[in-house]
């Protein structure tokens, strides 16, 4: 008898947090230990001016220091934008977890994906 593997499409996660300006940048999403997140879908709204968020795959520490930039959004004041599989973000993963830093206050941010 033999045995098959079949490789599906991963665990759906997703997290939420509001970002603050600050130096050492919010963890959104914590990778399970030897796994790689997939990124599907983020959604951003802006409360304030216009603000750019940069979003890191983290190692430890400082992401700005020690991780990888995966995403760069410019958001305008008072807009929500959301940015699906198959735009910008197809391909993006992360193996440590997804640290966000915005340059202003008050940012609501959405990563969604899979876990494989």
């Amino acid at each position: 008898m033999a045995l098959a593997v079949i490789e599906g499409r991963g665990a759906e996660h997703g997290r939420s947090r509001v970002i603050d300006n600050n130096v050492s940048g919010f963890t959104i999403y914590q990778v399970t230990s030897g796994r790689v997140f997939h990124l599907e879908n983020i959604i951003a709204t802006n409360r304030s001016g216009t603000a750019e968020l940069n979003i890191y795959d983290s190692f430890s520490g400082d992401p700005s220091l020690s991780g990888t930039l995966r995403a760069r959004l410019v958001l305008g004041a008072t807009k929500t934008e959301f940015i699906g599989d198959g735009e910008a973000i197809k391909g993006v993963t992360f193996v440590s977890s997804v640290v966000a830093f915005s340059t202003v206050s008050g940012v609501w941010l959405h990563v969604g994906g899979t876990e494989r």
